[in-house]
C-alpha cells in the first residue's frame, strides 16, 4: 500500500532566497511572524542571515470592549490581539523595548501596578505602596499611582532599575503629590524617592536616568545614578546636575510637553506646542544637547535642529525612540505623537485611586508633525474618548 502523499503548503516549493526576500519586504513584524508559522521550511527560510531594520512601534488602541493594536509599519492596520483579562480594562502608562508595557488597574480596593510583556505574557508585579522620604510624612507608606515609567535595562528580576513619575496621597488630604521614585525590579518595598517636585519626562541615557524638571527645564537636567551595596541592594542615588547656558527661546505658544529621546548617540529634547492649554497639538521643535565653548568648555546648551536629517521621532512619556527614515519606506522626517494630555491633569491623580471607572481619557490628539512642511497630519487611526486609558506605544 502506498504511503499517503505529504500535505502540500502553497508556495512550499519557492526557493529559500525568494522567501527571504518576501519576508524582508514585509514591514510588519506580526506578518513576518505569521509567515514563519506557515511551515517548518518557511520558518527556516525566513530566518534572516542579517537582522532586518528595527520595526517601528505599534499603538495600543483603547477602544470600547477592550484594546487592540495598530501596526504603524503597515499603514496603521488594526491587528486582532488577545490581551489578558486584567489588561483589557487597564490604564496604560508607558512602554519598553521588546513588547513591555506598564499598566495599572484603578480603584483603591483592586489597585495594581504591573509590567507586562504583551507578546509573551510574562509579567512583573510592581509596588502599590510608596514609603515617602524627605517629607513631613517620612516613613509613611502611601498608596501610589504610577503615571509613567522606564527601565535601566531589559527586565530582569532583581537587576533592572525602574524610574517612575508617581503620585501619592494620604487619606483624604492632597499630601504627597507627585514624586520621582526608583526601585529594583522585584523589590516591593524598597523605594528611593527623588527630590524633584514634578517631572515632564525620564530617560535612561549613558548609564544614568536623565530627568526634565518642569520648574527648571531650560537651566538644568537632573541626573540620577543608582548605587548598590555588596549584596546588590540599591542603597541610594548619586544626583548630578547638567547646567545649560541660558538661551532666548521665544516659543510664542503654550508648551504642552517636553520629551527626551536618544538619537544617533545624542540626547534630544522634543518640545510640543498647543495654541492654548488643553487644545490640540499645533507644532514641535527639536533641540540637541551640545557642549558649549567660549574659548574653553563652559557647560551645555540646547541647540535647535532645523532639520531632522532622515529621522522619525516617536515621542511618549518615558518611551520616546528615534528611527532612520531610510530604513522604512513610506515614512518621512517628523515627529510621531499620541494624545497624552491627561498626564498633566493632576485632578485625575486622586480619581485613579478612588473612582477610576469615572475617568475619561481623550485620544484624538495623535498624528505626525512633518519636519518638511511643519504641518500636523492625521497619520493614525481616529479614536474617540476612552473610559480606561489614553493610547500608548508598544515598542518592538
Amino acid at each position: 500500500m502506498d504511503a499517503p502523499a505529504p500535505t502540500e503548503v502553497p508556495g512550499g516549493d519557492l526557493p529559500a532566497d525568494l522567501l527571504r526576500l518576501i519576508c524582508h519586504l514585509l514591514p510588519c513584524p506580526v506578518d513576518r511572524r505569521h509567515m514563519g508559522q506557515a511551515c517548518r521550511f518557511w520558518r527556516q527560510s525566513v530566518t534572516p542571515e542579517h537582522p532586518p531594520p528595527p520595526p517601528l512601534p505599534s499603538i495600543v488602541l483603547t477602544r470600547a470592549g477592550g484594546p487592540s493594536f495598530s501596526c504603524v509599519s503597515r499603514g496603521c492596520i488594526t491587528h486582532r490581539f488577545k490581551f489578558p483579562n486584567d489588561a483589557r480594562v487597564a490604564r496604560y502608562l508607558s512602554s519598553y523595548d521588546g513588547g513591555w508595557v506598564f499598566f495599572t488597574i484603578g480603584g483603591f480596593s483592586r489597585h495594581a501596578n504591573t509590567l507586562l510583556n504583551v507578546l509573551t505574557g510574562q509579567r512583573f508585579m510592581l509596588p502599590f505602596l510608596l514609603r515617602l522620604q524627605y517629607s513631613p510624612y517620612c516613613g509613611w507608606h502611601l498608596p501610589v499611582v504610577i503615571l509613567a515609567a522606564t527601565l535601566s535595562s531589559p527586565p530582569v528580576h532583581g537587576h533592572s532599575v525602574i524610574a517612575a513619575i508617581v503620585s501619592s496621597f494620604h487619606d483624604t488630604e492632597l499630601t504627597g503629590g507627585r514624586n520621582l521614585a526608583f526601585w529594583r525590579l522585584g523589590d516591593m518595598d524598597q523605594w528611593i524617592t527623588g527630590s524633584i517636585s514634578s517631572s515632564d519626562d525620564v530617560i535612561f541615557y549613558h548609564g544614568a536616568f536623565h530627568v526634565i524638571d518642569e520648574l527648571d527645564f531650560v537651566n538644568a537636567l537632573r541626573v540620577y545614578v543608582p548605587l548598590f551595596d555588596q549584596d546588590g541592594n540599591m542603597e541610594h542615588l548619586h544626583v548630578e546636575m547638567i547646567y545649560f547656558q541660558l538661551e532666548d527661546h521665544e516659543y510664542g505658544e503654550h508648551v504642552a510637553a517636553r520629551y527626551l529621546v536618544e538619537s544617533r548617540g545624542e540626547l534630544l529634547m522634543v518640545v510640543r506646542f498647543t495654541p492654548h492649554l488643553g487644545q490640540p497639538t499645533s507644532a514641535f521643535r527639536v533641540f540637541q544637547m551640545v557642549q558649549a565653548y567660549d574659548g574653553r568648555f563652559t557647560g551645555y546648551t540646547w541647540e535647535e535642529l532645523h532639520a531632522l536629517d532622515g529621522r522619525a521621532l516617536f515621542v511618549g512619556r518615558c518611551c520616546s525612540r528615534s528611527y532612520e527614515v531610510a530604513e522604512h519606506a513610506g515614512f518621512e522626517d517628523g515627529v510621531y505623537f499620541l494624545d497624552d494630555r491627561s498626564f498633566h491633569d493632576k485632578e485625575k491623580d486622586r480619581l485613579l485611586l478612588q473612582s477610576a471607572d469615572q475617568l475619561q481619557f481623550r485620544c484624538s490628539d495623535s498624528g505626525r508633525w512633518s519636519a518638511l512642511t511643519h504641518q500636523i497630519e492625521n497619520f493614525f487611526p481616529e479614536q474617540g474618548t476612552s473610559n480606561y486609558s489614553p493610547p500608548v506605544w508598544i515598542l518592538p
